[in-house]
């Protein structure tokens, strides 16, 4: 399953959903306006149900690739719900650990309006999405600055 990032949609994961197929796996390439909800309803209305139809249908194990703000909806859902075939999730970009410019300028109007609410929660204060969520329990990779080939593995 795919889940793209902040001011992107499901064709921005296309390259990669192709890559997938054609390596043999089974893909769900999802798509979600971000800048209307908070993560925790995108997660919960549209992720959830997304999540639980791609199980049906895969009868195998179940990957995940997110970029940037997909990491954290991903990571919020599976706090929710975690299938139990989850396998491994690769993470390209996360903002894990917030930004210093969100919490700058989180309370301008125009970034309200033109990034929504789940980019406003991308703060690095102790009342952050990632405190909130602590360490990832499941397999995971992280993929940071692709030009440079920056990899972290965890679990």
């Amino acid at each position: 399953m795919l889940i793209h990032g902040m001011g992107r949609n499901a064709r921005s994961m296309s390259q990669m959903q192709a890559a997938l197929v054609q390596e043999g796996y089974f893909t769900v390439n999802l798509g979600s306006p971000l800048t209307l909800k908070n993560i925790e309803s995108i997660a919960a209305d549209d992720y959830l149900l997304a999540f639980a139809a791609c199980i049906e249908l895969q009868s195998a194990r179940v990957h995940f690739v997110t970029h940037s703000l997909g990491g954290n909806i991903l990571r919020k859902a599976l706090s929710e719900e975690k299938p139990d075939r989850l396998r491994r999730v690769v993470m390209r970009n996360p903002p894990d650990n917030g930004s210093d410019l969100v919490d700058t300028i989180k309370d301008r109007a125009l970034f309200k309006w033109l990034m929504g609410p789940a980019e406003q929660q991308l703060t690095t204060g102790q009342d952050s999405l990632r405190v909130q969520l602590g360490g990832a329990d499941f397999p995971l990779g992280v993929i940071w600055h692709e030009r440079e080939q920056q990899v972290r593995i965890y679990n």
